[in-house]
């Protein structure tokens, strides 16, 4: 197997698979112990840890949103004066200046009052000293509670002012992540589907083929072997061919002719135990197919993911950060706008909760799929010469499918560019030339009997019926006929101008160049979808006005 598969990566007729870039990116996913071998997945032994390795990633990643949402969880349940913005909301803290300051306003009041009340009672020296007095220190004890005041408030707006602008450039990012998502990543999905909408439409016709071969000509070819057999049989059973004149059934000529029929009888029986096949087997595999090419086409050939419904998906879902942001900016500016608001609060920050917990969902799925996908295209790691030949026969073998086998074989065959050979083409070649010779020289000889005349003679010199010989040639050559046209028909489906353009369109294009490239960028996207978004509705705050705030520093 390793020099077969050596002379597969770097021999003359085969393609060496060229990686694109973001798919080496991948190979840094941690491996957490695992083989990159991705048919360990198939087996029993090996599976347990393979997926272990593969998970362990997504576990990571799904811990971490998970200690985040608790977090949030007791920020919530904790009061905004002890945590402030973390809790989702800092107008407790802004107002908390602003109540301190009514408080200090207050007590300076009844101060003054209290004050005024004593002035009637005293002599007016008195009254004019304790006014001086009063005035020299009312101004340094309300400048004392204003600059309180005013530091607690500047610290509060700045903090506001910080978690506005983080909340912004968070957005910022948010939306550039969105645009990542809907260019690039879409962009290969969309390629990918079409290559795979092209590949099923081939692999269909392929199936209708291979039905019209199964289902129609070989019950004919099988029919056509068996009556042709019992006729034959029926003639070497008479006791003479001639029986006007049996010294003609010893002569050289006569031999010859029952030894080429007894040689008819034993290739009857190998071209029927050939084509003795489970047709019901077969009709199973080929609905399969059927069904499997289907649904491909119908999830990929009427799907346009970059036409207009693309577009209004991306608008849909790129307005919520952008109305978050603008709530922030007329939050900051004191914009009232309650409609607005309320909507915010009540539909358009939920639906960007939902969002984001997508975001982390699907940067859980793309972490195991890229993984995976690494695995099967790179399986040597950043050494890309044999890319995902090497992962498929690593599967055909894991599905016992061993070297020398003809899956096993045919699958080297059509990897090597037909560098490659296969025991099952050899075969189907070798059949197509003999049938090919055989039809010649049958034409050849039946037209030899017809110039001739030469059964019509030997019919009255025998003084017997030979149209059962007619009849037998006839059979015989609409047989080699049929034969030659099902072989030929099977060499079509299996030839190189066919199978090797799939092949790499499907595997080498579609799925280890597109596919990989989409799961790269939608990783990326949704790594920094999940990480902007989780700092967005952390400092979900900065959207809320905090007019009650201005209101408390105003009264």
């Amino acid at each position: 197997m390793q020099n077969n598969t050596e002379a597969l990566a770097l021999g003359d007729g085969g393609v060496s698979y060229e990686a694109p870039l973001v798919a080496y990116q991948l190979l840094a996913i941690p491996a957490f112990g695992r083989s990159r071998d991705i048919s360990h997945l198939l087996v029993s032994s090996q599976a347990h840890a393979y997926l272990k390795g593969v998970l362990m990633s997504g576990f990571a990643v799904w811990s971490c949103f998970m200690i985040w949402v608790v977090f949030l969880i007791i920020f919530k349940r904790i009061r905004s004066k002890k945590i402030g913005f973390l809790s989702g909301n800092f107008a407790d803290t802004v107002s908390e200046s602003g109540n301190n300051l009514m408080m200090s306003l207050q007590s300076l009041q009844v101060n003054l009052d209290t004050a005024c009340q004593n002035l009637g009672k005293l002599p007016l020296h008195e009254v004019e000293k304790g006014a001086v007095e009063e005035g020299d220190a009312e101004p340094e004890e309300v400048g004392k509670v204003v600059a309180h005041a005013s530091a607690e408030s500047a610290t509060s707006s700045s903090m506001v002012n910080i978690c506005r602008f983080l909340f912004i450039a968070s957005g910022t990012l948010f939306f550039a992540f969105l645009v990542l998502v809907f260019s690039q990543g879409l962009m290969h999905v969309q390629e990918t589907a079409e290559i795979l909408n092209d590949s099923s439409s081939v692999v269909h016709a392929i199936s209708i083929d291979v039905g019209v071969l199964v289902n129609d000509k070989v019950p004919q070819m099988r029919y056509l072997a068996s009556s042709l057999r019992e006729s034959i049989q029926i003639e070497l059973d008479r006791p003479t061919f001639c029986p006007a004149q049996p010294a003609l059934g010893r002569t050289v000529f006569a031999s010859d002719i029952r030894t080429f029929a007894y040689d008819v009888v034993e290739q009857l029986k190998t071209l029927d135990a050939l084509f003795a096949i489970d047709k019901a087997e077969i009709d199973q595999v080929l609905q399969g197919i059927d069904g499997a090419t289907s649904a491909i086409k119908a999830r990929t050939g009427e799907h346009d993911l970059m036409s207009l419904r693309g577009a209004v998906c991306f608008v849909v879902v790129a307005i919520l950060p952008l109305f978050l942001m603008a709530a922030t900016l007329m939050a900051h500016e004191q914009v009232p706008f309650r409609k607005f608001e309320h909507a915010v609060e009540w539909m358009i920050l939920p639906l960007f909760i939902l969002l984001v917990v997508f975001a982390w969902s699907t940067l859980v799925v793309a972490l195991a799929t890229a993984a995976m996908a690494a695995d099967f295209c790179l399986p040597d790691g950043r050494i890309a010469e044999s890319g995902p030949d090497q992962s498929l026969l690593n599967i055909l073998q894991a599905i016992h499918q061993h070297p020398g086998s003809m899956t096993y074989q045919l699958a080297e065959h059509i990897m090597s560019e037909c560098v490659v050979s296969a025991d099952i083409v050899n075969l189907l070649e070798k059949y197509q030339f003999e049938t090919a010779d055989a039809i010649f020289q049958l034409a050849d000889f039946i037209h030899f009997l017809q110039a001739g005349h030469i059964l019509q003679k030997l019919a009255q010199e025998c003084q017997r019926d030979l149209s059962p010989v007619q009849t037998i040639l006839d059979e015989l050559a609409m047989l080699l006929d049929i034969t030659h046209d099902s072989i030929s028909s099977l060499l079509s489906m299996l030839s190189c101008d066919v199978l090797v353009p799939l092949y790499n369109d499907t595997v080498k294009e579609g799925i280890c160049t597109h596919a990989i490239s989409a799961l790269y960028w939608v990783l990326v996207a949704s790594a920094g979808l999940a990480t902007t978004g989780a700092v967005m509705i952390t400092l979900r705050a900065a959207c809320r006005p905090n007019a009650k705030a201005h209101r408390s520093i105003r009264m």
